[in-house]
């Protein structure tokens, strides 16, 4: 990556960290903080996640920008997809 293109994604980097909406919810985020967020808050990151990827789209270059959306993608999932588990000894059996 030049020098320029990095330059160009560390000012955009720095702009959206002066966003406090994206800042504070990124953060919560990382910290799995997000016991009491909103359907809309949800949205709202995993928007930020798509514009992400649309970055990355028209310009390859900006890896950083995949790295972030896709972090977000997968720690959302993490924290926010509940998958009953129910095994049972006849479904853990059907299976050998």
């Amino acid at each position: 990556m030049d020098k320029s293109i990095r330059g160009k994604e560390k000012s955009l980097f720095t702009r959206m960290g002066k966003n406090n909406l994206f800042a504070q919810r990124f953060h919560e985020l990382l910290s799995s903080n997000v016991g009491d967020w909103t359907n809309k808050e949800k949205e709202y990151i995993l928007s930020c996640a798509v514009l992400f990827f649309n970055y990355y789209n028209l310009n390859t270059a900006y890896k950083n920008y995949f790295r972030i959306g896709y972090y977000i993608i997968l720690k959302y999932a993490i924290l926010f997809t509940t998958v009953p588990l129910k095994w049972t000894n006849r479904s853990l059996k059907s299976l050998k």
